[in-house]
């Protein structure tokens, strides 16, 4: 389990490190970037959007993940246990 959690990690790190240089932590990259623009860099600024629109369309899917499918399963196991309860 260890070397998928670490895998996983290290494929993280691999692709964002020419965006955020290797931070998967939202915070501490604008932070970085913040930074950048007092550099002499002019990309501070590019992927700005990323920080505020991927959280966003992350909490957006994990609704519609609860809403579709995982309430739709509770409801359905709820229903199981009182049809047993009954019987």
């Amino acid at each position: 389990m260890a070397l998928y959690w670490s895998a996983a990690f290290s494929t993280s790190l691999y692709m964002t490190q020419k965006l955020t240089g290797g931070s998967l932590n939202p915070a501490i990259a604008f932070g970085i970037n913040c930074t950048m623009a007092f550099s002499k860099e002019d990309f501070a600024f590019r992927y700005i959007y990323i920080y505020e629109l991927c959280p966003l369309a992350g909490a957006a899917l994990a609704l519609i993940f609860y809403q579709y499918v995982y309430a739709k399963t509770q409801v359905n196991r709820d229903s199981l246990v009182e049809a047993q309860a009954q019987s």
